[in-house]
């Protein structure tokens, strides 16, 4: 990078006798034709592979180097202009390069047109680093070059003042060389007081004093030595002493240079660039800006960064000092523009930029040029996804800004085209993440987080906030807690409770990482102290209680694991109590359980919940056989047992929120869910609801309807049926017997088995803005005496590992199955 480089050229060299590069007379225009110039077949052959190298990536630096050096070698000096232009548009140069494309510009000088392209040439090279050399080449090209500078004309000596003044604040305080600057403008002006004429003798020489008086007033190395010359230079033209307060402004510039004499030598000379010369000049700075001169300060970081051009927090502590003190837009920008051309792969400076851009520009104007900005920044190379999210969040922030107040109705015409920009930037930005950085988990949710605040609360719009934590909790971040407490704390904020709620039933049992589940739990009992009913606490409570109990026995195993393997073989030995023997203990401790039971059925807890794994309430008898509670026979029995081995993870994954679609299931996964929905269903009624006998139904004439939700109830499905003859009963599943909330799932009978498949024929058909999901309800089968279930897998067993450790089992393995979350991990 812009650090150094082999191209050399001596400013000594300007005007003088020819370097070697121009010497032939046949050389009449700095445009001559580069087909003239015989190149070696070795070299030709290596310049079209550079130029090739270039064509394919122009972000070669190295690459440059090579090819303008060559160029220069072969005396392709059409070529090699174009070379360095290519590479400056891609990079800054640094001191060498530019004197070596100064010297071979003025050696190849003919046509009154080459000077005025050298001197534009000069006013670019003193942009990119601070460089007394190429200050001190620039004035001395203007004096002996531009005859209206050399011969003093008004014009003339105009030009080179202001151009003198340019250099003087850029390099007039470098401590150790900005005397050059100096001295080369107080040449100028005495040539024109030897010069001037008797009228304009007495001005000419004021002109020179003040020179010399600012020079004495500013620290720089040699003050004494100045401050004599001065003296013999005052009893030359005749005004004799010094005055006093030019004498006491030298001592206090000689003092401040004594000040600083320690930290100039620990930086100046040929030093390379290392850890010891970076530590000297950020010493330099801090002692500078204890002194408090904000040019001074701006004058030792110019210097810094010149021999430390890609230190990122080099360049990131001089733009914020001049934020904080200088404060000129203008100054700051420009800044940063050089600190991205030398460090383009930095997000964390393109973000500071894009601020810093905004705010000049009135805070929210520049649209263009924020937005080309931004676009720059994305083909700049950034390297990982905190620098793109730095330069995301800097654009959405501008953007956020720019929105007008939102109306009370979201869905107005002018609101929805001023937020078009914002979704779609959002949009683009999410997807540009994921595409690029697929592994990526920002659990700080800036992004989809900023995203949902700005639709809830800037746009005003509720149904495209949840819109987007429902995209992302379906995504990588679905796996961690702080996406489902931050979707929660959204809702809590609409004051949309119920919302709120569903949520947490979604994701109470999910196997979020880093213990987020029990967090989530907790997080969910407090949500209802706070904002729910005495029933809706309870509610809540039976479901987390086994993954609560879970992490208690799991932090008594880690401290005394020896008492946690007597606790599980005392569980293991304890004897199995029947329902009954249950009911019967409780009603001996509790008075009030007959009545309680007779006014409210108790909710029963899903044995799959334990593990927190499921979302059901209950695993009682199957609600189709509808035999009396204890009286169970073989099958029902042999059902239950298989419920509740069966893994609970595997109906969160086939239904979510009751509104997951079925469409290319095995026939036997729906028939899994819909045995644990329809025990949920049963369950729901509690102990009270299993007594007496139950009706009989006929799942041959059944239809299976699920992703209801809360938004369709009964007399919308008898009216989407209302067409298909026969329809007999509408059942929908309810959270318990009497409760009005629905399960989101129902059963539809008819009397015959064609009113069914024309009821399948509506699946996807959309009510409420719901799409529901219909097919021929499957009543479960009975257990399968050659199916095994194995537990306590972790992520990493696979199909390949339960082959190996259960290959030599009688029979073989006919097949494997590894319930995947939404994800495609394992469970």
């Amino acid at each position: 990078m812009p650090g150094g480089g082999d191209e050399d050229h001596k400013m000594s060299d300007v005007g003088g006798a020819d370097s070697g590069d121009s010497g032939s007379d046949d050389d009449d225009s700095s445009s001559s034709s580069d087909e003239e110039v015989e190149v070696g077949e070795q070299d030709m052959s290596r310049l079209m592979q550079l130029e090739a190298a270039l064509e394919a990536n122009p972000n070669q630096y190295d690459t440059h180097l090579e090819y303008i050096e060559l160029l220069r070698k072969c005396r392709l000096r059409e070529r090699l202009r174009a070379a360095r232009e290519r590479m400056h548009g891609v990079f800054p140069l640094n001191e060498r390069q530019w004197l070596a494309w100064l010297g071979d510009e003025m050696d190849a000088a003919r046509a009154p047109g080459d000077l005025e392209r050298i001197r534009a040439l000069y006013g670019r090279a003193v942009k990119d680093y601070l460089s007394v050399e190429i200050w001190a080449g620039y004035l001395e090209f203007l004096h002996q070059m531009d005859r209206d500078v050399a011969a003093h004309s008004p014009t003339g000596a105009a030009a080179f003042r202001a151009a003198a003044e340019e250099a003087l604040q850029a390099a007039g305080l470098h401590l150790s060389e900005g005397a050059r600057v100096w001295a080369a403008f107080r040449t100028y002006e005495q040539e024109g007081l030897d010069a001037a004429d008797t009228a304009s003798k007495d001005q000419q020489r004021d002109r020179v004093r003040a020179l010399w008086q600012r020079q004495l007033a500013v620290p720089l190395a040699g003050g004494e030595e100045l401050l004599a010359e001065y003296e013999a230079w005052e009893e030359a033209v005749g005004k004799g002493a010094v005055p006093e307060h030019v004498r006491k402004a030298a001592g206090k510039a000689q003092a401040a240079a004594s000040l600083r004499a320690a930290h100039e030598a620990a930086v100046g000379g040929e030093r390379p660039a290392d850890a010891a010369l970076l530590a000297a000049y950020l010493a330099y700075i801090k002692l500078e800006q204890a002194q408090g001169d904000p040019a001074r300060v701006q004058a030792v970081f110019e210097r810094a960064v010149a021999a430390f051009p890609v230190t990122a927090e080099l360049w990131q502590q001089y733009a914020s000092y001049l934020e904080k003190t200088v404060k000129i837009p203008a100054v700051v920008d420009a800044v940063y523009g050089r600190a991205l051309r030398n460090c383009p792969w930095v997000g964390a400076m393109w973000g500071r930029a894009l601020r810093a851009l905004e705010r000049g520009a009135g805070g929210g104007g520049g649209e263009a040029a924020h937005a080309a900005m931004y676009e720059a920044a994305l083909k700049a190379g950034l390297q990982g996804p905190e620098d793109y999210m730095e330069v995301i969040l800097a654009r959405a922030d501008f953007l956020r800004r720019r929105l007008p107040p939102a109306p009370a109705d979201a869905a107005d015409a002018d609101a929805g085209a001023a937020a078009a920009p914002v979704r779609m930037f959002f949009s683009s930005a999410s997807d540009l993440m994921a595409q690029y950085f697929p592994d990526y988990a920002d659990k700080a949710l800036r992004l989809p987080g900023y995203w949902a605040h700005v639709e809830a609360f800037v746009l005003r719009d509720a149904a495209a906030a949840r819109g987007v934590w429902e995209g992302v909790v379906k995504g990588l971040l679905g796996r961690h807690y702080e996406t489902w407490a931050a979707y929660v704390a959204m809702e809590r904020s609409l004051r949309a409770l119920t919302q709120a709620r569903g949520v947490y039933r979604r994701a109470w049992s999910r196997k979020l990482e880093a213990g987020g589940q029990l967090a989530l739990c907790y997080d969910w009992l407090r949500f209802e102290r706070e904002e729910g009913s005495a029933e809706d606490l309870q509610a809540a409570h039976l479901k987390v209680e086994p993954i609560l109990e879970g992490a208690t026995a799991a932090a008594a195993a880690a401290t005394d694991s020896h008492a946690l393997a007597v606790a599980r073989a005392a569980v293991q030995q304890a004897p199995k109590l029947s329902k009954e023997e249950v009911a019967a203990m409780r009603r001996a401790n509790d008075p009030n359980f007959g009545k309680a039971s007779k006014a409210k059925p108790a909710k029963k807890r899903d044995r799959g919940a334990a593990d927190g794994d499921g979302e059901g309430d209950a695993a009682g008898p199957s609600k189709r056989s509808k035999a009396p509670a204890g009286k169970q026979g073989p099958q029902q029995q042999q059902q239950q047992q298989q419920q509740q081995q069966q893994p609970a993870a595997v109906a969160e994954a086939m239904e979510e929120d009751g509104a997951a679609a079925t469409n290319g299931q095995p026939e036997q996964q729906q028939q899994q869910q819909q045995q644990q929905q329809q025990q949920q269903e049963q369950g729901a009624g509690g102990e009270g609801a299993a007594a007496g006998p139950r009706p009989v139904y006929n799942d041959a004439h059944t239809a299976f309807v699920k992703g209801m939700g809360q938004a369709v109830g009964e007399e919308d499905l008898r009216a989407l049926f209302s067409d298909i003859p026969g329809l007999k009963e509408i059942r929908v599943a309810r959270e318990h017997e009497g409760a009005h909330a629905s399960r989101g799932f129902a059963y539809v009978e008819f009397e015959t088995s064609e009113g069914v498949a024309a009821a399948a024929a509506k699946s996807g058909a959309e009510v409420n803005g719901r799409t529901l999901d219909i097919s021929r309800s499957r009543p479960p089968r009975g257990p399968d005496d050659h199916t095994a279930f194995v537990k306590g897998l972790g992520h990493d067993v696979g199909e390949a590992d339960l082959r190996t450790l259960l290959g030599g089992a009688p029979g073989g393995i006919r097949g494997v199955r590894i319930p995947k979350d939404e994800t495609g991990r394992s469970k």
